[in-house]
């Protein structure tokens, strides 16, 4: 059973091995969710070139091949030099949690200067729902409800091919609503 509420905070060092680009940039060991993983990073593109952390871990017991694969975003906004270089929410095992990591000088055992990630793991925090989300939810629960329908029917080809019922009538707008950018 996975321990969810569990809080990670630990290093994963540079890679001394990497010998190609496509090998992690930091490796390391992860113990989260009362489980042991071999962690792997690299700092990764984006379409946009910018960075971000691509983490992938591997559950360290051989019996299984479970592999959790995450992004972590660079945070553009740091307020202070604390705050981490990237940060993102993730769903894993059914539930949310927020992922940071910060980039830091490590001292290399030879004198040189070297990098490590710090990387955090725990559960995110819950935020508030705002009126206007509460609303939004409000008018769908009640649109659902006058159509008679728990949730959105799955699309279904036998639905989609029925052409005997009388086509639908096209609505005609009388005003867009005051929040659509134009």
């Amino acid at each position: 059973m996975k321990t969810l509420s569990a809080k990670f905070d630990g290093w994963l060092e540079s890679n001394p091995r990497k010998k190609e680009a496509k090998h992690p940039d930091f490796v390391g060991r992860v113990q989260a969710w009362g489980t042991s993983y071999v962690a792997a990073a690299w700092m990764a593109p984006t379409r946009r070139e910018d960075v971000y952390i691509a983490l992938r871990l591997t559950n360290d017991d051989l019996s299984q091949s479970e592999k959790i694969k995450l992004a972590i975003w660079r945070l553009r906004d740091r307020a202070t030099k604390e705050d981490p270089h990237f940060l993102s929410s993730q769903e894993v095992y059914g539930h949310k949690f927020e992922f940071a990591a910060w980039i830091l000088p490590s001292p290399a055992a030879n004198g040189d200067a070297d990098f490590r990630l710090r990387l955090t793991i725990e559960p995110a925090p819950v935020r508030e729902e705002t009126d206007a989300i509460r609303f939004t939810r409000q008018r769908i629960a009640e649109f659902l409800a006058s159509e008679r329908l728990a949730a959105l029917p799955p699309p279904s080809r036998a639905r989609l091919e029925q052409s005997q019922q009388p086509p639908l009538p096209v609505a005609q707008p009388t005003a867009e609503p005051d929040d659509i950018p134009s």
